[in-house]
Order: C-alpha cells, then sequence, then structure tokens
C-alpha cells in the first residue's frame, strides 16, 4: 500500500480503495404512517485518480441497505397494527469530485460531492407483531429497479505508518420516486453513510 499524497502539483495519482461501515437510512415523502431511520452494513470498492495533488474524481461500488421503520404498516389505507422494516438492498454507483486540501501533517481533510446510480438488488418488508414478536417477510415488485440522486459529504485521509486509512461521512439524496404508480405521493430514499477504509 502506498500514500497517494506526492509533492508534485501537476499530474495524476491512481488508488484502489477497500470501505466498509454502516448506513442510516429513511424514507422521505408522502406515507399514511410514521417512517423511522433504520441502520444496516454497508461496503464496497473505490477507484482514486488524483489530478493537480487535491483534485480527484473517485468512483465507487457499494452496497448499502436502504428503507426504513415504522411502528404501524397500512394496507389500502388501513393500519393493520404490525411493525415494519423495509429493506431495500442496492449496489451504489457514485462518482465523486473530490477535495482534497493539502497540508503539512498526516491529516488530509476532504470534501465532496456528486451523482450515484443504484441497482437494486433485493426488495422485501418485513411485518412484525408486537404482541408475540413473530415476523414474516414478503418481497416487493413495485420499487424501481433503479435510483439516482446525489452524494455530498466529507472527511479525511490519514497517514497511519505508511498506510492511507479514509474515513467518510455522506447524505445520500434520491431523487427517484419509489412509487411511480403514486405520481402524486411520491417516496425517496435518504440516508447518511459512515465509511472507514484503506488504500492501495
Amino acid at each position: 500500500m502506498s500514500c497517494t499524497y506526492t509533492p508534485s502539483s501537476v499530474g495524476q495519482d491512481y488508488s484502489v480503495g477497500l470501505k466498509i461501515g454502516v448506513s442510516g437510512n429513511t424514507l422521505s415523502g408522502s406515507s399514511d404512517t410514521e417512517l423511522r431511520w433504520r441502520s444496516a452494513f454497508s461496503g464496497g470498492f473505490s477507484f482514486n485518480a488524483r489530478f493537480f495533488n487535491s483534485i480527484a474524481v473517485q468512483p465507487e461500488l457499494i452496497y448499502v441497505v436502504k428503507g426504513a421503520k415504522t411502528d404501524n404498516i397500512f394496507q389500502s389505507g388501513e393500519p393493520t397494527g404490525f411493525e415494519g422494516i423495509f429493506s431495500f438492498s442496492y449496489l451504489d454507483f457514485p462518482v465523486l469530485l473530490m477535495l482534497t486540501p493539502q497540508t503539512r501533517t498526516r491529516i488530509h481533510p476532504k470534501v465532496f460531492a456528486g451523482p450515484h446510480l443504484s441497482y437494486q438488488l433485493d426488495a422485501s418488508i418485513e411485518q412484525i407483531d408486537p404482541n408475540s414478536g413473530n415476523s414474516a417477510s414478503e418481497s416487493v415488485d413495485t420499487i424501481p429497479d433503479t435510483d439516482l440522486g446525489l452524494v455530498f459529504g466529507g472527511g479525511a485521509d490519514v497517514e497511519i505508518r505508511g498506510e492511507l486509512v479514509t474515513f467518510d461521512i455522506r447524505y445520500i439524496w434520491s431523487k427517484k420516486n419509489l412509487r411511480p404508480n403514486v405520481p402524486d405521493n411520491p417516496l425517496y430514499n435518504r440516508g447518511i453513510l459512515f465509511l472507514v477504509g484503506v488504500s492501495f
């Protein structure tokens, strides 16, 4: 592994990275019930192409489970009394423009933003009986196969014993309606993702 921070002001440096972390996700928009945040594991890969030392383009491939929790699932406009966990698994493909000002220390702060395209792997709803604790899961086939929106955030790259360890926190702002058959009552993915990684 090698650090990509070099003293040259012009040129290109390339690195690949592994990332793991946790995401907090919810759904935003019109809903019959209150939607709460849920957490899940995330992880993936990145490729970083650095230009002029402080500017880089970083495409990524990140596995993330989006969705939300609710205390009362509604069906056909009526409450069921069951708690619910909405789980939408995606492969996210963000392409980030990254600004990392050079410092004289081992800590290099960064900010980034860019578009993301997501491909859905699975969509399900787990219904939980709050009295017995019994649960049942069923697939959802009405969610679009893709999602898209913006990603923006910040963090730091830290040189530790010759290795480059990366930390970042990002907000995922999706703009594709998850209920295309109900255009007057849209519902969108929203999420916060914290990732720790290492660059090679």
